[in-house]
């Protein structure tokens, strides 16, 4: 995701293919999410505060890092100079839309660099809004039945605002849920799965060919597999320290990097090697670490502290009150 959303692109086309390409990985993070909510909910379900401690881990996750992005972009970028300066029209981009995660409804274009980034949050919060609902309220065999609904209605949809003309079809939920919905039949039915990695020819023509009415539904039975295989076999290169330290700060990562960006752009880190050999590899090189420790120290300094209170929702915690504050790791899906 880091890499499409870079400046730089690569003179071999198969390179700049996988470039333009990252994209995918908002999906690989969708599936990822649709099993993990869907084993907490089902896990949670019957238990007392279900709905209170579910809504409230989440909350804690997301809103902190969410609402400080909309508050540098409409509270303090227009009094930042032009470093700062974010690319969208005030007249025509609305903050209560942003408040409220609605703007991927609204806007068929998000507005800023910073901005854009938003609507995989849209997605995933209207998702908490239905889901724990859905799962409380069916028994087994009726959610699979319901995330199969979800999963085949998402390219009918598609078909449709394609065929209307309408440009909404990349950010707009109800074209976004096939993977999410995927990931919810993972945790239901893990070996349904196991095979389905060879939707992946499929996916690499439809992305090739540029046909988006069935990608997304070829990319989710793909992710599906490998998230199955994960699940049910394990694997040992995600326990590597590296991508575990990457996976813990991942999601500040996503959040600040569009401003760590552009950050960089204006050092001499990023001007001062231009007449090296591979200047533009070492550019990127250093634009895709740069907003690491900007991630690292928020982690540590800002969601950490935060993320601590979540220990106050768990099944069986007592009141706030009587109850201890804890250190605790956290990540996206807990």
């Amino acid at each position: 995701m880091l890499l499409v959303h870079s400046n730089f692109g690569f003179s071999a086309p198969a390179l700049e293919k996988v470039r333009s390409w990252g994209w995918i990985g908002v999906d690989l993070f969708f599936v990822i999410s649709g099993y993990l909510i869907t084993s907490i909910l089902v896990a949670a379900k019957g238990q007392p505060g279900y709905y209170r401690n579910f809504y409230a881990r989440r909350c804690l996750r997301i809103w902190p890092l969410y609402y400080l992005l909309m508050l540098f972009v409409f509270g303090l970028s227009p009094h930042l100079g032009m470093w700062a300066k974010q690319d969208y029209d005030p007249h025509v981009i609305h903050w209560p839309y942003y408040l409220f995660y609605v703007q991927n409804l609204v806007y068929p274009r998000l507005g800023s660099f910073a901005l854009v980034i938003t609507w995989s949050l849209c997605v995933e919060e209207q998702f908490y809004c239905a889901w724990p609902f859905v799962v409380r309220r069916c028994s087994h065999r009726a959610l699979t039945a319901v995330a199969l609904v979800v999963l085949l209605a998402g390219t009918p949809f598609r078909i449709c605002l394609h065929h209307v003309g309408s440009s909404m079809g990349f950010f707009f939920t109800l074209t976004r849920l096939d993977p999410i919905a995927v990931g919810a039949l993972v945790a239901l039915h893990p070996k349904w799965f196991r095979y389905t990695w060879l939707a992946a020819p499929w996916a690499v023509w439809l992305l090739r060919s540029g046909d988006f009415d069935f990608i997304y539904l070829a990319l989710a039975l793909t992710m599906g597999s490998v998230v199955s295989y994960a699940v049910t076999n394990g694997c040992s290169v995600l326990q590597w320290a590296p991508l575990r330290f990457l996976g813990k700060i991942s999601y500040g990562l996503y959040i600040y990097h569009p401003v760590a960006f552009g950050i960089f752009w204006l050092t001499p880190l990023y001007w001062a090697v231009g007449h090296w050999p591979y200047a533009n590899l070492i550019r990127l090189a250093g634009q895709m670490a740069f907003p690491i420790p900007f991630a690292a120290l928020s982690w540590h300094l800002f969601e950490q502290p935060i993320l601590r209170w979540k220990k106050l929702f768990e099944a069986g915690a007592q009141h706030p009150k009587r109850t201890s504050i804890v250190a605790m790791p956290a990540n996206a899906g807990s």
